[in-house]
C-alpha cells in the first residue's frame, strides 16, 4: 500500500534484539502463551516499545473456561485417560489463563497501567462435524490423546467426540463457547 512507517519484526520475542524504543506496538494472537520465561519475554518486548507504546495481544482464560476443549476432553475421557494438566507455569496454551498470574508477569516485566479485558465468543472449529473432528484428530490436543490409543479406542473416542460435538451443530458450522483474555 507504499506505507513507509509500518516495518514487521519476526523473531523469537523472549531472545530477539529488539531495537529499543523502535516500535509503537507488539501484537500478538494467541502466541504469547509459549514463552519458557515470560516475565523475560514481555520485559524485551517492553523494551522493543517506544515510551508510551502499547503491547496487545489474546491469550486463552483457564482450561476449564473454555468449552472448546472441555466438551472434547470430556467424550474423549469417556475411553482412555486424559494426560495431566499441564504445570501452571510451563509453557502452553493455557499458561497464562490465570488473571492474577498474568497481572504479576506483565507488571513484574515493567508494564504500567495494564488493562486485562474478558473476552467470550463463540469459536466457529469446522463446517460441519465431520470437518470438525478431523479437526480434532490432527491437532495437536487430539494427537496427544490418541497418541497411545489402539485403533479399536481411537474408533471408539472418535465416535464420542463427533456424538458430543452434534449438539454444536450451527448454520454456519460446528461452534463452541470460548474465554480468553485481551
Amino acid at each position: 500500500d507504499g506505507l513507509t512507517n509500518v516495518r514487521f519484526e519476526h523473531g523469537d520475542a523472549q531472545t530477539h534484539r529488539l531495537a529499543p524504543g523502535g516500535f509503537d506496538v507488539a501484537i500478538s494472537r494467541f502466541g504469547v502463551m509459549f514463552f519458557s520465561d515470560p516475565t523475560a519475554a514481555f520485559a524485551n518486548i517492553a523494551r522493543g516499545l517506544r515510551p508510551g507504546g502499547r503491547i496487545a495481544f489474546v491469550c486463552w482464560q483457564p482450561v476449564a473456561n473454555n468449552e472448546w476443549i472441555t466438551v472434547l476432553s470430556a467424550a474423549a475421557a469417556q475411553h482412555i485417560p486424559l494426560p495431566p494438566p499441564d504445570d501452571p507455569g510451563s509453557p502452553g496454551p493455557f499458561s497464562l489463563g490465570d488473571r492474577q498470574r498474568l497481572a504479576a508477569v506483565l507488571d513484574a516485566a515493567g508494564f504500567v497501567d495494564v488493562a486485562i479485558q474478558p473476552v467470550v465468543e463463540s469459536l466457529w472449529l469446522g463446517r460441519d462435524v465431520a470437518d470438525t473432528v478431523d479437526f480434532f484428530q490432527a491437532s495437536g490436543f487430539g494427537q496427544r490423546l490418541l497418541q497411545d490409543a489402539d485403533p479399536a479406542t481411537r474408533t471408539r473416542v472418535m465416535a464420542a467426540v463427533q456424538a458430543a460435538l452434534e449438539p454444536h451443530l450451527a448454520s454456519d458450522g460446528v461452534r463452541l463457547q470460548s474465554r480468553a483474555w485481551l
